[in-house]
């Protein structure tokens, strides 16, 4: 910046006479900058600090931020985080799109995931084409590191879900999906935003990519519930067939052939279609009981005798998918939790380098996405294509509890009431997020083994219950019918 030196000190030496330092530390400063060479990057800098020490933000600010692009260019991204730093903290007005979007690339560089994210969505927040801006973060990091690409491509689809745009984020994951093949997580996030959208012809693309890349990973078990879920869907296509042999045989079923004939003779003969209109769940009619190719060699803990249920008692119903719930407000303990409204990220704790680490190319647990997913489908009446995610979530301690009480509802609603009683106990063993929930399962469990005569059994849970909750619901009559029936036999 040319300037008149002479002319400029003498304004300073006025300022001092008269005592107005502020004013005179600036036309210094104006001097010491314009003697500054500017390709020294650490004067340039130093020049920058003393307008902010004069008190000219502004133009500390447009310095800092120059100095930024110049640090940037030079690979300095320490620097670079610095300059942007002191920008913002001489003139919070600047903190635009792109300095948002160019911290979160230095952010995730670092594998500091979670400001990243927060710096990301404030900047989707800013203007209509900040998503184009994050979007290409996403696919210049593709090539290098997976996870970080993800997260941008969340943060996007997350605000078109927000806005109710649900074509638009399945377009973006189907492209990352693309972009990066046999990614499972993000296959998950797909499947789920097409069941929430309706979008029924990507539901089943991406959800015979998640099929192939549960296989691809040796996830033979993943592999055969989506498989057999789409042989139910689309028993003609080829492919699906296939998928669900290749999961049996990995599975090591001796007779695969015999277990694939065993689930297309037990398909339904009128096909239940993905967006038909389904009555609320108390009314729902029991579906089709299919049986899977597990059924053929059942595990030891897994019962198969099939035992009708008489109708049961008002109090005993509970709506599936307020077990679920909303995810978004379950207890960490049960339930994925979605990240908290957060306040807009402070830069100073942002390039506090420490504070937050994340280890490179972990992938995030997908026990939420399989229960978001079941959630997904029993609100639209699934129930048969929720038990597949339900046993995955289930495998989970963080959601074990919530996964097994809800396979416990849809078999004791089904009829199976062995199998209901069989994940009852699994959910009554873990830990509960709340007292009332734990009760409220511990009473289903109970009222199911009375249903089936299993008197001592029921007596012993039910007296169980009395000792914590004497007056929940109407346990006080069951343990006297029970103790009386007891005592008759």
């Amino acid at each position: 910046m040319a300037i008149d030196r002479e002319a400029t000190l003498k304004n300073a030496e006025k300022f001092l006479r008269i005592g107005h330092l502020d004013a005179a530390i600036t036309e210094y400063a104006l001097v010491v900058e314009a003697a500054i060479d500017p390709v020294d990057l650490s004067a340039r800098l130093a020049g920058a600090r003393a307008l902010e020490r004069a008190g000219d933000m502004p133009g500390a600010a447009l310095r800092y931020r120059e100095l930024f692009d110049e640090f940037k260019e030079k690979d300095r991204e320490g620097d670079a985080a610095a300059a942007l730093q002191d920008c913002v903290r001489c003139d919070p007005s600047m903190r635009d799109t792109e300095m948002l979007v160019s911290v979160a690339a230095i952010e995730l560089r670092a594998r500091r995931l979670e400001p990243a994210r927060m710096l990301l969505a404030e900047a989707l927040t800013v203007t209509s084409s900040s998503r184009d801006r994050v979007i290409d973060l996403a696919w210049s990091l593709a090539g290098t590191d997976v996870e970080a690409a993800a997260l941008c491509v969340d943060v996007v689809a997350d605000a078109w879900i927000a806005t109710g745009q649900f074509a638009e984020a399945a377009a973006i994951l189907r492209e990352f999906a693309t972009r990066v093949p046999a990614r499972i997580g993000t296959l998950l996030r797909l499947v789920e935003v097409s069941v929430d959208g309706g979008l029924e012809s990507t539901m089943y693309e991406s959800q015979a990519q998640l099929a192939d890349a549960y296989l691809a990973a040796d996830r033979a078990e993943e592999a055969r519930v989506i498989a057999e879920d789409l042989v139910t869907r689309e028993p003609e296509e080829i492919s699906h067939v296939e998928r669900l042999r290749t999961a049996l045989t990995m599975l090591g079923v001796e007779d695969v052939e015999g277990a694939v004939a065993a689930r297309m003779s037990a398909l339904p003969t009128d096909r239940v279609e993905l967006f038909d209109d389904f009555p609320e769940f108390a009314e729902i009619a029991t579906l089709s009981s299919i049986k899977s190719a597990e059924d053929l060699a059942p595990p030891a803990d897994e019962p198969t005798a099939d035992v009708v249920a008489p109708a049961r008692e008002p109090s005993a119903e509970v709506d599936l998918t307020t077990l679920l719930g909303d995810l978004e407000s379950q207890p960490e303990q049960s339930q994925p939790t979605a990240a908290p409204e957060r306040p807009a990220p402070d830069l100073e704790n942002v390039f506090a380098t420490m504070r937050y680490e994340a280890a490179a190319g972990v992938e995030a647990d997908e026990s939420a996405e399989h229960l978001a997913l079941a959630r997904s489908y029993m609100e639209m009446g699934q129930l048969d294509e929720a038990v597949g995610p339900l046993q995955i979530a289930s495998r989970s301690p963080q959601y074990r509890f919530t996964a097994a009480a809800a396979l416990g509802q849809i078999f004791r609603d089904q009829s199976d009431l062995p199998r209901a009683i069989e994940w009852f106990e699994r959910a009554v063993e873990t830990a509960a997020p709340s007292a009332d929930e734990g009760r409220a399962v511990l009473y289903d469990l109970g009222d199911v083994l009375e249903t089936i005569g299993e008197t001592s059994r029921a007596l012993a849970v039910f007296l169980e219950l009395a000792a914590d909750a004497p007056d929940f619901r109407d346990v006080g009559r069951r343990v006297t019918n029970l103790s009386s029936a007891e005592m008759e036999g």
